[in-house]
């Protein structure tokens, strides 16, 4: 359903309640070595540390290691003791690249697998959704939503999130067929380009998913790094822009999440703490070293070290 203002509910109608939906920001995993120095402020701290230090500052972890492989149960274990003491943090996680990029599918074992680490990950309640990144090579037609539709009964219980990359898909009926099916589609940011897909504002009444990829022009190229592709550091005008389109979100959806995948370098956790202080109105707590790697921080990331006892309210930075 669209309403005058153009936003888009894609199951037909609004939240239960008018209050604005429930709000977490955060980044696409949380080790990667050129983190050392902007983010943690000398060196990556082993596993659950890492995670646990990055839980100071931002408020949710779309799991991305799940795409190459399922973590164990006692992984996800881990990850909510080194998170319990942020009660308002938050979990999402990507699907293994076998239900989404093939050619074979997911062996039985492989699904079990999968499965046991999103029921672990959402023992406590945490687990907001699962996410199915698609390739552009995935395009609209009545077999590839017919897999998707099957995909959402594999997981039932797991809200899915859905990105795809290929203009096929954007269009009304695609929104609502998503919903229909009980899949959400993802608001995803990146260069404009072949099969590019615009931003659109559209959620469902239980979730609305927001990915930030960035925008370097060497996206497309042949042969790109993983780091090139997500080296972008969003301007403070861009993520204005985006914080309008989440404040609309929120009155579409009960829950709406906002990762920030422009990793290199930290630029994801600054813009991800940028973002949280547009929102919020006010400077938010963040890493000494982040403001010190990127001095335009200054006037809205007030500086924090490890140690002390900074981290979202139990119903997270936003919801207050």
């Amino acid at each position: 359903m669209t309403g005058d203002d153009g936003r888009t509910s894609v199951a037909g109608g609004p939240p239960p309640s008018t209050k604005p939906g429930t709000l977490h920001v955060g980044t696409a995993g949380f080790s990667y070595p050129d983190w050392a120095g902007p983010v943690y402020g000398g060196r990556v701290p082993s596993g659950p540390d890492a995670l646990a230090t990055l839980s100071r500052w931002v408020d949710l972890l779309e799991v991305n290691v799940s795409h190459y492989r399922a973590p164990s149960s006692q992984t996800a274990e881990t990850w909510l003791r080194a998170t319990r003491d942020r009660p308002g943090f938050r979990f999402t996680a990507k699907l293994h690249r076998a239900y989404t990029h093939g050619p074979e599918a997911p062996t039985r074992a492989e699904h079990r697998a999968m499965r046991a680490f999103l029921d672990a990950l959402g023992s406590d309640g945490r687990l907001v959704g699962a996410l199915a990144q698609f390739p552009p090579s995935f395009r609209h037609g009545p077999r590839t939503l017919a897999y998707v539709r099957r995909l959402v009964e594999h997981f039932a219980g797991v809200p899915l999130a859905v990105e795809v990359r290929d203009a096929s898909w954007d269009r009304a009926e695609v929104f609502d067929a998503l919903a229909a099916a009980g899949a959400t589609w993802v608001v995803a940011d990146w260069t404009p380009g072949p099969g590019w897909i615009e931003a659109r504002t559209v959620a469902s009444p239980r979730l609305g998913y927001v990915r930030l990829h960035g925008r370097n022009p060497a996206w497309y190229q042949r042969g790109v790094g993983r780091d090139r592709r997500y080296d972008h550091l969003y301007p403070r005008a861009d993520l204005e822009a985006f914080a309008a389109r989440v404040a609309a979100l929120r009155a579409l959806a009960a829950s709406v999440v906002v990762v920030a995948n422009n990793h290199f370098g930290g630029q994801a956790v600054a813009n991800a703490l940028e973002l949280k202080a547009i929102v919020e109105g006010a400077p938010v707590p963040g890493p000494a070293s982040l403001v010190e790697a990127f001095p335009s921080l200054a006037d809205v990331v007030r500086p924090d070290t490890p140690g002390g006892t900074v981290g979202p309210p139990a119903g997270g930075w936003f919801n207050r």
